[in-house]
């Protein structure tokens, strides 16, 4: 359903930024990344749109975007576990170490 959406997108010729038809007129998207309108009254000779095939790119682009985030966070969680499974060994660790240490101090049993 993304795809359609960005396979409709229209843009402004003069700046560049998303437009989008409101009311029966085009009017910018008012976007916060975006760098700021022209503020031009949009007709239909003022608008284009990208063909399919550079869509696709950006769809493409911004799937493979998506995908490097998700395995990033994946990545990070990964470490995280392998991190607290580290420091639970280490506690083990010394609870052995310092039990061994007991036992070796401790007079023997006759």
């Amino acid at each position: 359903m993304r795809a359609d959406r960005i396979e409709r997108e229209w843009f402004c010729k003069r700046c560049g930024n998303s437009v989008h038809k409101l009311q029966g007129s085009w009017a910018h998207i008012r976007n916060q990344h975006s760098p700021k309108s022209c503020g031009r009254k949009l007709t239909d000779n003022d608008v284009y749109r990208l063909p399919l095939s550079r869509t696709r790119e950006r769809t493409r682009t911004r799937n493979k975007q998506q995908e490097a985030q998700d395995r990033l966070l994946i990545a990070k969680r990964r470490w995280d576990e392998a991190r607290c499974e580290w420091e639970a060994a280490q506690d083990e660790l010394y609870l052995a170490s310092e039990a061994l240490k007991s036992i070796k101090n401790s007079p023997p049993l006759d």
